[in-house]
């Protein structure tokens, strides 16, 4: 619609209905977020593109195609594939400990950069609290954070620790976002 913001334009095409404050602030809060993160893979890519004078298009698609990558976009779409599948809390631990004993990886765990939790975490999970909260979907955080304390008792001292896309993806998902979606919308926010 005219006037409206590039996050209450998305999330009404997601949602099919005009999206309260709440969930615009949330969608601007995320893509801030992923936006303030610097020197990425996909950055770089796009910048390799750009110095060979490419057309801006190309530069984008480069971006887009690092991005898919499970290490970085295609991350949080491996979050929502595997905690939405959980149904409680007790099975969210024991799926934790068995992945992890058959050698799996937890996604939304490690980061090339930070070697501690990642900062933006902390602001993500009051979020995505609150969202679920409000959305009567309290279980969904009380899983997320089982699968954050089990995989964190099991890989923190291993120098591996929660980064935004476990939460990110859970908050994506509570405004409606699709798995596959998800790395789209990391995008715009990278964009």
């Amino acid at each position: 619609e005219p006037g409206c913001s590039l996050a209450e334009g998305v999330l009404t095409a997601m949602m099919d209905r005009p999206p309260t404050e709440d969930e615009v602030r949330a969608l601007d809060l995320l893509w801030v977020l992923y936006a303030a993160h610097g020197f990425d893979a996909p950055t770089f890519s796009s910048m390799v593109v750009a110095s060979c004078l490419a057309d801006p298009y190309y530069n984008l698609v480069a971006g887009l195609s690092a991005l898919r990558g499970p290490k970085t976009g295609g991350a949080a779409e491996g979050v929502l594939d595997q905690v939405l599948v959980l149904e409680n809390t007790t099975e969210a631990e024991d799926w934790v400990a068995q992945t992890l004993a058959e050698g799996g990886v937890i996604a939304g765990f490690g980061h090339r950069s930070y070697h501690m939790p990642d900062p933006r975490v902390v602001i993500l999970r009051k979020e995505v609290a609150a969202m679920a909260r409000s959305q009567g979907r309290a279980e969904l955080f009380d899983i997320a954070r089982a699968v954050e304390g089990a995989a964190t008792r099991a890989l923190a001292p291993r120098g591996v620790h929660i980064n935004i896309n476990f939460y990110g993806a859970l908050l994506f998902h509570l405004l409606g976002a699709e798995a596959p979606e998800v790395p789209c919308l990391v995008a715009i926010g990278r964009m």
